[in-house]
C-alpha cells in the first residue's frame, strides 16, 4: 500500500512541476494537458504505470476535488 501511495505522490509531483497552477485551479479547463512523454521522462516511470495512477488519482484544492484522465498522448485534469 505504501509503495502505491509513493507512486501516486511521484506522479502528482511530476504533474504539479509541469503545471503548478493545478494546485489553485478553479476548474479543469484552466489547466493545459501534460504530455505523457514529458511526465514519463520527469518521473522516470513507464507509460503503463502512469496510466494506472491517472485512472485512480484524485486530489482536492480550495475549489473542489479533481482527477486526472488520459486523453490520447496527454494527461488532463477533470472535475469529479
Amino acid at each position: 500500500m505504501r509503495q502505491r501511495a509513493k507512486t501516486y505522490e511521484k506522479v502528482v509531483r511530476g504533474v504539479l512541476a509541469k503545471r503548478p497552477r493545478l494546485a489553485i485551479a478553479q476548474g479543469p479547463t484552466e489547466i493545459e494537458p501534460v504530455a505523457m512523454t514529458e511526465l514519463c521522462e520527469s518521473t522516470q516511470m513507464h507509460e503503463s504505470t502512469i496510466g494506472r495512477v491517472v485512472s485512480a488519482c484524485r486530489w482536492q484544492n480550495l475549489h473542489g476535488v479533481f482527477g486526472l484522465e488520459e486523453r490520447g498522448p496527454k494527461i488532463a485534469a477533470r472535475s469529479i
